[in-house]
């Protein structure tokens, strides 16, 4: 399906629940849509060509991770995007 703007997309990655680990892990990605072993953030980059992405991340960190988990993830996060050609803000 085309949308007509990424506010319209169906995301595979800003889904409720997620964390910034749940982005990088390929357990959380919907088959139906993604290849496999693909994670959600690589679906998602593979799908809507975004040239910008921002990347923010929530509640579910803070209960879940770990800061130097957070840290990890995150910068993984910023270097798979810059690695897409996407430009994390």
């Amino acid at each position: 399906m085309v949308t007509k703007n990424s506010f319209e997309a169906d995301s595979q990655a800003a889904i409720t629940g997620f964390s910034v680990a749940s982005v990088e892990d390929a357990m959380w990605t919907n088959p139906a849509l993604c290849n496999t072993n693909e994670t959600p953030l690589a679906c998602e980059y593979r799908r809507s060509k975004p040239s910008i992405a921002i990347i923010m991340f929530g509640t579910n960190d803070v209960t879940n991770l770990k800061p130097e988990e957070f840290d990890f993830y995150f910068r993984l996060v910023v270097w798979d995007s810059i690695r897409q050609g996407v430009v994390p803000s």
